[in-house]
């Protein structure tokens, strides 16, 4: 029964209701405020009556109602027209879910004079019946998700419906049905009120993943009305199980030399988890040394990235981690890989250092070991066992090598005097089973035999020397010389004096063995010196030898003839008969030998030749009868010295007879500087007695500088010292003159020649000389010649010409001529001493002058490159004309022939590049943009302006944006040290240089020499790297100490690959 209700006020409190068969559902709304919903409204045709009270209206007979309301739909209208038929009916159906509650006023007129009225408000309440379902809004999607592994009662989601309707129609439960959808397992459960799903069990999506429940929604009307709902429920998987190795290790085994790529094994995991958490991807996280290996992320496939060498790592213990592709909690799990690696021969033993330079005592007992070869072989087993032998010996078989230590015993004694070095090869052998697999290298030895002190000094100097008494100090009297067949400290040798030289007369120079005079000898004081002298060399322990040398001292004649008094006074009877005894007259000598043996003399014409005199015994002697004489006596030497003693025999005389010269009047020679010294004695007798035969002397001519002096009494002629270069020859007119009243006079003619003394020093005619020549300046070349003049003569102006301070031996000198030639150059300007020695035989004399020789410039020197290959990064956006690298070129010439001048060589790829011809800076002619990863190799040439031009050839190597994925060619080394002895043989290895690609990949590779070989010195094998000795002429330490080499590798194929290093090489 649906019943509207409508309610009065203002006058009209009564209630009426209508009634119906259409159904309410009620609702609570939101508000909280009751009201109706009119799910289904029929039109219905029936009565409201309103009634109101007949006591206000009996008197009128007739009523109007009339509604008032503001709501354009109000659906009621009034159906009545007089008092007796109220009505109020529906003008169309109502829907209370539409609108619950219609309210208006309702006026009631009578049909008085005047008419009558009154006003109630009707409020019309529509009740609901149950004619809405419920509907779910919540949740909006049918498909739902929840974590595995949650506790029972976790709720999933919440199921809301709701209904128009009210009341008990739209009071909801929520239950679920079993239907051919429902796939729930009973996993869960829902609460009837507030539709909230919740677990019943731990969810496992390992054992279930998907669920799928029917949520019934269902009203509380009668009948109850109900909706259903299809809800998907998707268990997620947390990720809850880590990939599983199968075992928790793996080994794996391969040949060295695998091919790049090439597959190893396979490792393999499992994962429960689904989806990404159970999808695996492998990855290596350690041991992968030099990474040598890869794996393929999805199929855990292992395989070789580069080459593997059993030499370098023969094992490797590799972890390789599973991980799942879980985006939230990735699990994984680590298995260890053990990859071993089976050796091949492929590696030559190898010696620590060659050669192998080493010293042994020649005092080495036989037997005794020498050194211990040691040769690594990096392979394993067999292939690494080493044996030794030896290949060479020279310069004879001394020493034994043990073939399996490798130990070098002696066999045969050492004498460092015999033999000083040995040079042994020794050869290592690795041993595989297969014979045709042996491979061997040799190591070179170098054994110096180190001198023992087993050789005393020998004296080889004379023992005896016969030395005049006038040497100067400083004198070298005697090379004292002893020999040592030992070397170095055991065969240096020094010398002393041990005993004879107490006054110290002689002095011996400790390093030299040079024995020079000391102190002023005297043969009067001493005459013979016995020397112990003692040579002694340095080793341990010290060996000595002694030698006594005798060394007479000759007498000169230093000492004149002396009369024991200057006057003799005798007489003699007048009458007396020849041969009367008169006097007799002594004098002495202090020299021996002809220099002290005394002659006796009265000379011709003295006295009248009335004396005679004893030449041994000094006895004067009559030959007539009135005498006055002048004795002389002289001494042995040549020239001999004299004295003079005058006999005055006293005579009655008249003056009849003038002085007159006889022997005394001959030529002299006089050495020139001698100090003021008696020089000559002239004689002149005057046969007069008395005054009348007394003669004076004196100079008259022929001495204008008064150089001369004579004794006017005694007729001693003495000079001042004496200059052969001014005067070389004097004539002297002396004249005898005796006293009588009358005096007579008688002349003597001497000419004396004043001969030479080593007195002057030569005299260059420069004091500098000059002189430019060209470099390449044949040896022997004439440069200049010196000229020095010596006013000495004879032998003291013979002129020996030597450099004194040109220590590098670039020019020599001509000893006679002074003609100065080329020898070699080394540097730019040469100064340099020239010395001129006179020949003076004890007081040579010498002089110096300066030369300077500037060696004027040729082109012979190349330019040199600084860098081989000048490498430079260039960005890709580098603009067109910016510096993209600066090549320099060094000459070591002059001038023109060391100015530099560059240029490109013309191929394809220099197309894109320019260089400055002066500065060397290279640029880019385009954008480089299109050529990103590229590496350009371009060919520069520096050429000098030298005529004829020398030039060179260098290297660019380019590498335009990041070429670091490009695969590269590399040496094993960077750079190679070397030592080589000089005047290594022929074909004799020196190094081998090897290059690989950074990818591992084999290829064909050849090498050669860019630079440092000009002389061809060495030759390379192109194919293997292998540098030899080529000229082995060249290797000359004196020369030139060490080379630097600069060598490429090329691969073939285009485009090729380049790779470069430097080799040095320095000599022994």
């Amino acid at each position: 029964m649906e019943k509207l209700k409508i309610l009065k006020s203002g006058g009209i409190d009564e209630i009426l209701s209508i009634e119906s068969n259409d159904f309410w559902v009620p609702r609570q709304s939101k508000l909280g405020i009751r009201r109706a919903f009119l799910l289904h409204f029929i039109l219905i045709s029936s009565v409201l009556e309103l009634t109101g009270k007949r006591d206000d209206f009996f008197h009128i007979s007739l009523l109007y109602l009339t509604l008032f309301s503001s709501l354009q739909s109000w659906p009621l209208s009034s159906a009545f027209n007089s008092f007796s038929s109220r009505e109020i009916m529906t003008r169309v159906a109502l829907d209370r879910e539409d609108r619950a509650v219609y309210e208006a006023s309702v006026e009631v007129t009578d049909e008085g004079q005047p008419p009558k009225s009154g006003r109630a408000t009707v409020r019309v309440l529509v009740t609901d019946v149950n004619d809405n379902s419920p509907t779910f809004i919540e949740p909006e999607e049918s498909s739902v998700s929840i974590r595995e592994e949650q506790p029972a009662g976790t709720e999933v989601l919440q199921v809301r419906a709701t209904d128009r309707d009210e009341g008990n129609n739209a009071s909801i439960t929520y239950t679920f049905l079993t239907t051919e959808d429902t796939d729930d397992d009973g996993a869960f459960a829902i609460n009837p009120r507030t539709g909230s799903i919740t677990t019943t069990k731990v969810l496992d999506h390992e054992a279930k993943s998907v669920y799928q429940v029917v949520v019934q929604a269902t009203d509380q009307g009668n009948p109850p009305r109900s909706v259903n709902m299809t809800i998907r429920i998707d268990a997620l998987d947390l990720n809850d199980n880590s990939p599983t190795f199968s075992s928790s290790s793996l080994t794996f085994t391969i040949r060295e030399g695998i091919e790049v790529g090439g597959e190893i094994g396979q490792v393999m995991a499992v994962d429960r988890d689904g989806g990404d958490n159970g999808r695996i991807a492998y990855s290596i996280l350690s041991g992968n040394l030099n990474g040598t290996f890869d794996i393929n992320r999805t199929t855990g496939q292992l395989f070789t990235t580069r080459e593997v060498d059993y030499e370098l790592i023969s094992e490797y213990m590799l972890q390789v981690k599973a991980i799942d592709s879980s985006s939230v909690n990735p699990q994984s799990s680590i298995i260890n890989i053990k990859i071993e690696v089976e050796d091949i021969n492929d590696q030559a033993p190898v010696f620590k250092e060659d050669p192998v330079i080493f010293s042994i005592s020649e005092s080495l007992t036989i037997g005794s070991v020498v050194w211990n070869f040691t040769a690594f072989d990096l392979d394993s087993g067999s292939n690494g066992e080493v044996l030794y032998s030896l290949t060479q010996q020279t310069p004879k078989k001394a020493f034994k090598l043990d073939s399996s230590s490798g130990v070098l015993t002696l066999m045969t004694p050492l004498d460092h005097e015999e033999i000083k070095e040995y040079l042994l090869v020794v050869t290592a052998t690795d041993q595989p089973s297969d014979e045709n697999m042996k491979l061997r290298s040799s190591v070179t030895a170098r054994i110096l035999v180190e001198d023992y002190n087993d050789n005393a000094p020998t004296f080889v100097s004379k023992n005896r020397i016969d030395i005049l008494e006038d040497e100067p100090i400083g004198f070298p009297v005697l090379h004292v010389r002893a020999t040592d067949h030992d070397s170095l400290d055991n065969g240096r040798i020094t010398y002393i004096i041990n005993s004879g030289n107490e006054k110290g007369h002689f002095d011996l120079e400790y390093e030299t063995g040079i024995l020079t005079v000391a102190k002023p000898l005297d043969r009067e004081t001493i005459s013979h010196y016995m020397l112990n002298v003692t040579a002694s060399d340095h080793g341990e322990p010290q060996r000595s030898a002694v030698q006594k040398i005798d060394v007479f001292i000759v007498d000169i004649n230093d000492n004149a003839p002396k009369f024991s008094q200057a006057i003799y006074r005798a007489e003699v009877s007048e009458g007396s008969s020849p041969g009367t005894h008169v006097t007799r007259v002594t004098a002495s000598d202090n020299d021996q030998g002809s220099n002290g043996n005394l002659t006796y003399i009265i000379p011709a014409g003295i006295g009248d030749n009335k004396f005679r005199i004893n030449p041994a015994t000094g006895e004067i002697r009559t030959r007539k009868e009135e005498y006055s004489l002048t004795v002389y006596v002289r001494d042995g030497a040549l020239p001999a010295l004299y004295d003079t003693a005058s006999v005055l025999v006293s005579l009655s005389d008249i003056n009849d007879h003038a002085p007159e010269f006889r022997d005394s009047c001959y030529p002299l020679r006089v050495p020139e500087n001698t100090d003021l010294s008696v020089i000559h004695t002239v004689l002149a007798t005057d046969k007069d007695s008395g005054n009348n035969g007394e003669v004076t002397y004196s100079i008259v001519g022929g001495d204008p500088a008064t150089n001369f002096n004579i004794d006017s009494y005694t007729g001693q002629l003495s000079a001042k010292p004496l200059d052969r270069e001014e005067t070389g020859k004097y004539y002297l007119v002396i004249a005898a003159e005796d006293r009588g009243e009358t005096p007579l006079r008688g002349i003597c003619n001497i000419t004396i020649t004043v001969e030479d003394q080593n007195d002057n020093d030569p005299q260059f005619t420069q004091n500098k000389y000059s002189m430019t020549v060209p470099e390449n300046t044949p040896l022997e070349t004439t440069v200049l010649q010196v000229q020095a003049r010596d006013r000495d003569k004879g032998e003291n102006a013979r002129i020996t010409y030597s450099l004194s301070n040109e220590t590098q031996w670039l020019f020599k000198i001509d000893n006679e001529t002074g003609i100065i030639t080329t020898a070699g150059e080394k540097q730019s300007i040469y100064n340099f001493e020239v010395r001129a020695i006179d020949g003076g035989s004890y007081d040579a004399r010498s002089e110096s002058a300066q030369v300077q020789i500037t060696i004027s410039d040729i082109n012979d020197n190349e330019p040199v490159f600084t860098e081989y290959p000048f490498k430079v990064q260039v960005p890709i956006y580098k603009q067109p004309g910016q510096q993209l690298v600066k090549v320099v070129a060094e000459d070591k010439d002059e001038g023109s022939n060391g100015d530099i001048v560059y240029s490109l060589v013309n191929k394809e790829s220099s197309k894109k590049f320019r260089i400055d011809s002066e500065t060397g800076v290279v640029t880019a002619i385009s954008h480089l943009s299109l050529e990103s990863g590229k590496i350009f190799h371009l060919e520069v040439i520096a050429r000098d302006r030298g005529n004829p031009p020398q030039s060179s050839t260098g290297l660019i190597e380019i590498h335009v944006g990041d070429t670091s994925s490009s695969t590269t060619l590399q040496f094993q080394k960077s750079s190679y040290f070397v030592k080589l002895e000089e005047n290594s043989n022929e074909g004799s290895d020196v190094v081998q240089v090897v290059a690989v690609r950074s990818d591992g990949r084999r290829q064909r590779i050849t090498y050669s020499f860019v630079s440092g070989n000009e002389h061809n010195v060495f030759e390379m094998n192109s194919n293997n790297g292998l540098i030899r000795v080529r000229d082995h002429w060249k290797l000359d330490y004196e020369t030139i100490t060490d080379m630097r080499l600069t060598v490429m590798a090329q691969t073939e194929g285009d485009p090729p690959l380049y790779a470069y290093t430097s080799v040095h090489v320095p000599f022994g």
